[in-house]
């Protein structure tokens, strides 16, 4: 009996915790943003501007080559955060050797400049609105929300990302062209939330956790997506002009407080579950609990 408890007991909270997939705007909403911000009036005749402007291609893949670090999101959060810091962008300016190199900078932090609205605000709003954790609510809210931008260009954003590997493995200490390899083959096939941040579907236990991140799905909305894209834009016009802000683009601190005023909530959710689970084994005597047993004499 202990035994079968302890299952229920495991099982329940498992299935409420555990999901084993991730992360603001994908992409395609990445592309969106740099496009316009280069070509804006206000901005599109500074010296970065030019300088993306005259190296497109380079612009393309720096803008999307800080996600390379996604594979380590819940493994590894802190070698995330290192491509996800404006640090990152300064080692990469400071060794870059021409406007190649810095077209690829200066895109990286128009990467961080759009993330770091995302997660700093509107990912860790949804978190308190829906209740739901950062790991489960972030990748679906992101979702909804890149496929208002869908852009072809986008599946071949990082097919020039071994010219600047190297570049990247200096600025970082560490070694990230095997994951940029990896990125870029997600992305070719238009699959960067199916594939990059979704459970994994080869295992019955990683299909189950997909069949409920679906169902979720139903119940966000994308109804933040007009502020969220007028900020990221505003912020990227600041990096064409010179300017960083004090965001973290990790978001870290700030998704780390939305997901502790949840964890209450979480907690009641697991304890109706296993409350739930409990009655019906006795009512129908599910998993061997007998019923006579607790009978009045």
């Amino acid at each position: 009996m202990k035994n079968k408890i302890l299952l229920i007991t495991f099982l329940s909270i498992t299935l409420i915790l555990c999901y084993s997939s991730v992360i603001a705007p994908g992409p395609n909403m990445h592309l969106k943003l740099a496009l316009s911000a280069i070509n804006d009036p206000e901005v599109n005749n500074t010296l970065i501007a030019n300088i993306i402007q005259n190296n497109l291609d380079a612009c393309f893949v720096g803008v999307e080559y800080a996600d390379s670090g996604i594979f380590e999101y819940y493994t590894n959060f802190k070698a995330y955060a290192g491509l996800h810091n404006y640090n990152m962008v300064d080692e990469l300016l400071k060794l870059a050797k021409n406007d190649r190199d810095r077209a690829f900078a200066y895109c990286w932090k128009l990467h961080l400049a759009a993330d770091s609205v995302s997660h700093n605000f509107f990912v860790p709003a949804e978190i308190r609105k829906t209740k739901l954790p950062n790991y489960i609510i972030h990748p679906i809210k992101e979702l909804k929300i890149e496929g208002n931008y869908l852009d072809i260009r986008s599946n071949r954003m990082m097919e020039g990302h071994k010219e600047f590997d190297e570049l990247v493995t200096k600025a970082a200490g560490r070694d990230w062209s095997g994951e940029a390899e990896k990125l870029n083959s997600i992305i070719g096939g238009g699959m960067f939330y199916d594939k990059a941040y979704a459970p994994d579907t080869v295992t019955y236990w990683g299909k189950l956790q997909n069949f409920f991140y679906k169902y979720i799905a139903y119940f966000v909305n994308d109804e933040s997506e007009v502020d969220l894209y007028n900020l990221a834009y505003q912020e990227s016009k600041a990096v064409l002009r010179g300017e960083t802000n004090s965001l973290d683009p990790s978001g870290e601190e700030a998704l780390m407080r939305a997901d502790q005023e949840t964890q209450l909530w979480l907690y009641l959710i697991t304890l109706i579950v296993i409350i739930i689970i409990f009655y019906l084994s006795f009512r129908w005597n599910l998993i061997g609990f007998n019923k006579n047993k607790f009978k009045i004499r």
